[in-house]
């Protein structure tokens, strides 16, 4: 094997083994970052089931004390209009 041929198969393996290592650190530094975007939705996605459970608890009670003084106001509507009857009789 001459000089030049020589140089040629140690570029061409050179080149082979620098992109198979090139690759293969890509891929580390990609599923290291897949990882940690996968985290930070789980993250995410929790701390929104929580403020979501915590936003539904507010307006169910919300609720609850909208239809309480609902009732309230119906039954002194009534209790008012039994008085103004009973005045006017």
């Amino acid at each position: 094997m001459d000089t030049t041929e020589t140089i040629i198969l140690t570029t061409i393996i050179n080149i082979i083994i620098t992109g198979l290592v090139g690759g293969i650190i890509i891929y580390r530094i990609q599923k290291k970052i897949d990882a940690t975007i996968q985290k930070s939705l789980f993250e995410h996605q929790t701390k929104f089931v929580r403020n979501h459970q915590k936003r539904v608890e507010a307006l169910e009670a919300l609720y609850n004390e909208i239809v309480s003084f609902e009732k309230l106001m119906s039954f002194q509507e009534v209790v008012f209009s039994c008085i103004f009857n009973y005045i006017n009789y």
